[in-house]
């Protein structure tokens, strides 16, 4: 008997700390996909100022191209990302700065060097102080085609194995204030 009087009083004391507990809890905390997606709610609402001044579209064949700068008044550089048009991005520009941007990880071309261009990345090309040519080879598909400096500058051109100057389309230009 004193067992199982101490096991209902015991039981009763649980029970009357359990309910105290609820009863003082103030406000239910956030539950974690909440707290995710306010968190990726506020990354989502972060800005960039945009590190290239050109996007165009290409329509590529699997195969090798070849980049001319026809001529450079001065850059050391360039910085160039390709994104394929039919992926599941939800905002290109965006996600471009994010590959384009100074403190991310871009692979570095050398001088008239060879490169395979790569959905989803961004390559910084090593320029030479007049003229540069660099050979890449791509998957076949549609892809923005990004680009620190505007063509015009170095008078670019993408050319295929047969010598043909491939023509951008869907071009957009994007000043030095423009933020994404």
């Amino acid at each position: 008997m004193k067992r199982r009087m101490k096991s209902i009083l015991l039981l009763t004391l649980v029970s009357i700390l359990g309910l105290t507990l609820v009863a003082c809890g103030g406000d239910k905390p956030e539950e974690p996909e909440m707290v995710a997606q306010e968190e990726q709610e506020d990354e989502d609402e972060h800005t960039h100022d945009a590190p290239f001044e050109w996007r165009g579209t290409y329509e590529f064949e699997e195969g090798e191209y070849k980049i001319k700068f026809n001529k450079n008044d001065g850059d050391a550089h360039m910085a160039m990302g390709f994104l394929k048009t039919d992926a599941q991005i939800d905002d290109f520009e965006h996600h471009a700065a994010h590959m384009m941007d100074e403190d991310s990880v871009m692979e570095d071309v050398e001088k008239d060097g060879i490169f395979e261009a790569k959905h989803e990345y961004a390559y910084e090309l090593e320029l030479n102080n007049e003229t540069a040519e660099f050979t890449f080879t791509i998957a076949e598909g549609e892809y923005y085609v990004f680009t620190e400096h505007f063509p015009e500058e170095f008078d670019l051109e993408i050319v295929d194995a047969d010598g043909n100057v491939l023509e951008a389309t869907d071009t957009k230009e994007y000043d030095e204030d423009y933020e994404i």
